[in-house]
């Protein structure tokens, strides 16, 4: 397998992996790539941020857990206000940076092209829907440019097919001054027709003012569409996750059921690949044990992740607990599925 083929972290696989390309509905993909091996640039995951919300000598977390499914994300958390007065607290998720990769081995497919919201983030509070602000910033040399992006009229992703058509339109004038502000990658001379690249990182938060009512405890969802990897293998391939055992927790009967899963040396599964955070929101208070469940996709799917309860693995809804983040910087999933 060539170098370039890479997971996230990169942990190169060995053995067969073969890389479909992006579902037709989620082309904003962040890849510089020009020139490419066989396999293509590799799909590599994305975290959101956790749920954070400010401290307060009233507040308890009562609850904190988190559902997967292969399309979907929810945080369930509960937050009980034991004071005497209602409480209005600020609180924030953050999206995942976007940049793009300049060195041409990964892609990050987005659930959609919404610049402030490319996965599709809601938020309820007792069931009721919350109203988010995004906080947005466009970052080149670690200033924040959005002002003179919007002034350029170019699409605020740093990658995709509009930014790209965007670029390659785009005034001799405003070119220069975007390439002066750190914004756009300059043109090599000798090569005068490659693509221009946009060099900033598209930084976005979304908040709002959480009311956790006198005595009550207030269930808090926050869901959206994951950043995932999707890649398929072959049964020579499998051997190669391995080097993945430490981060996902996986287990030789963990590949023995995926390899189970394939009959003949031409079959293939489906690897979903997440990364989800496993912060606590509350920095100053006690944040309690949080729990995982994951849904699988298919009955014979395979699930692994550090925290499983492997008495629940044979069943359609694996759960586990949520590792703290003093232990690990985030949880990784790993779904294997018959293609």
């Amino acid at each position: 397998m060539a170098a370039s083929v890479r997971l996230i972290a990169a942990l190169a696989l060995s053995g067969a992996l073969a890389w479909p390309a992006p579902p037709a509905s989620a082309q904003t993909t962040g890849t510089a790539a020009t020139e490419q091996d066989e396999e293509g640039p590799t799909p590599a995951p994305l975290m959101v941020g956790a749920m954070a919300i400010a401290s307060d000598a009233d507040l308890s977390i009562e609850r904190m857990a988190l559902d997967v499914a292969v399309d979907r994300v929810t945080y369930t958390y509960g937050f009980k206000n034991r004071g005497k007065a209602e409480l209005q607290l600020a609180a924030s998720v953050s999206m995942p940076d976007l940049e793009v990769n300049t060195e041409g081995t990964t892609i990050y497919v987005l659930p959609t092209k919404v610049a402030e919201n490319p996965v599709g983030l809601s938020v309820t509070s007792g069931g009721a829907p919350v109203a988010t602000t995004a906080k947005m910033q466009a970052l080149a040399l670690g200033v924040d440019r959005l002002a003179d992006l919007r002034a350029a009229k170019l699409p605020l992703l740093p990658f995709g097919a509009e930014t790209d058509k965007a670029l390659a339109g785009i005034a001799p004038g405003t070119l220069a001054r975007l390439v002066a502000l750190g914004l756009v990658t300059p043109r090599d001379q000798a090569e005068p027709d490659t693509p221009l690249l946009a060099d900033w990182t598209l930084h976005t938060v979304h908040s709002w003012m959480q009311t956790l009512p006198v005595g009550a405890t207030t269930e808090v969802k926050v869901t959206f569409q994951p950043v995932k990897a999707v890649y398929g293998v072959r049964a020579d391939g499998l051997p190669g996750f391995e080097a993945l055992k430490d981060q996902v927790c996986l287990t030789p009967q963990v590949l023995a059921a995926a390899k189970a899963l394939l009959k003949g040396k031409d079959d293939q599964l489906e690897v979903d690949d997440l990364t989800l955070a496993n912060d606590g929101p509350a920095r100053w208070l006690d944040n309690p044990p949080g729990t995982v469940s994951v849904t699988k996709p298919k009955p014979d799917a395979v699930v692994t992740f550090c925290g499983i309860d492997n008495a629940t693995a044979g069943q359609a809804v694996v759960k586990g607990k949520l590792p703290g983040s003093a232990d690990a910087p985030g949880l990784r999933v790993l779904i294997f599925s018959k293609g």
